[in-house]
């Protein structure tokens, strides 16, 4: 399962627990973690929503030929910023407001056991991307679910330490560093949309995929160019160009693309648009080495 549905779900319930917890304490710490989640739901939705219009066929295909699914990547980007500047502001001033007030900590039992469950679920979710990550494939999606998750999982743990010292040094502390916290966050996934909104190729693993089924596909002698973007985290548009036996008749052209699509989609299959441009094989030395040793100097 795509861990952006996982950290969506998670960030539901961590949301839930938090309101919870701050119903029943009047912690500053709480009450910025709080805030760091509404800020984390609603970055990880607009990802869920953005995964969702991708997977649906607009009706005009002549003015939106690769669909809408970048839309909400552009007002993600305006939501988040102001949004987590809006929260980040709050949660610094209320966290300053407590160590100059000197405002008392009041904990209950319900809102530790669920500040408790929280952290146990954040830290069960840094595992998971973390897995992910290492398992599959690295790509900014993953590395920014599992910065999100590890940094929320820090904040729960500053905030249940608020709760059992119940000392206002370290509540009002902790809602400063959750608030950094928060920020980092916002910053975090909009640095995600601004990636995607720029035209940024594939991850590096998914590219040297991409290319080495293409050159080791039979009748296929050099591959010249090889481009490739994200419409978004979940679909690549490929363009590439390849050397082929001139003698080749139209028919088996059409063969020979049909096959390179197939096996590029069943390699990466993130892969929802494929384009293969066929050239007369060249007396030169082989191109794709140049097109490998670019993809692994990129980032």
């Amino acid at each position: 399962m795509n861990p952006i549905y996982v950290v969506f779900s998670a960030n539901l319930a961590t949301l839930a627990l938090k309101i919870i917890a701050y119903l029943n304490s009047t912690s500053a710490a709480v009450f910025s973690d709080l805030l760091n989640d509404v800020a984390d739901a609603i970055g990880s939705f607009l990802l869920v929503l953005g995964l969702y219009l991708a997977s649906r066929r607009v009706r005009n295909q002549i003015y939106y030929p690769f669909g809408i699914s970048r839309a909400v990547y552009v007002f993600g980007l305006i939501s988040v910023s102001v949004i987590g500047g809006v929260l980040f502001t709050i949660a610094f001033l209320r966290g300053l407001a407590t160590l100059f007030e000197g405002y008392p900590v009041i904990s209950t039992g319900t809102s530790m056991v669920t500040m408790s469950t929280s952290l146990l679920i954040n830290t069960a979710l840094t595992a998971y991307s973390f897995y992910y990550y290492r398992t599959h494939r690295r790509d900014p999606s993953v590395i920014g679910s599992l910065m999100d998750s590890f940094i929320d999982t820090l904040g729960n743990a500053v905030a249940i330490l608020a709760l059992v010292t119940r000392s206002y040094m370290v509540d009002g502390a902790g809602s400063i560093f959750i608030s950094a916290v928060l920020l980092v966050s916002a910053v975090s996934v909009g640095y995600r949309y601004f990636i995607l909104l720029i035209g940024r190729s594939p991850p590096r693993g998914d590219m040297l995929r991409i290319l080495n089924t293409i050159i080791n596909t039979s009748g296929v002698y050099d591959v010249n160019e090889l481009r490739a973007i994200m419409l978004t985290e979940n679909d690549y548009i490929v363009i590439a160009e390849v050397e082929v036996e001139d003698s080749l008749s139209l028919a088996k052209m059409e063969e020979l693309s049909r096959e390179i699509e197939n096996r590029v989609k069943k390699a990466v299959p993130e892969v929802r648009f494929f384009a293969v441009e066929f050239v007369a094989r060249r007396n030169e030395p082989p191109t794709y080495r140049r097109l490998l040793d670019l993809i692994g100097k990129g980032s």
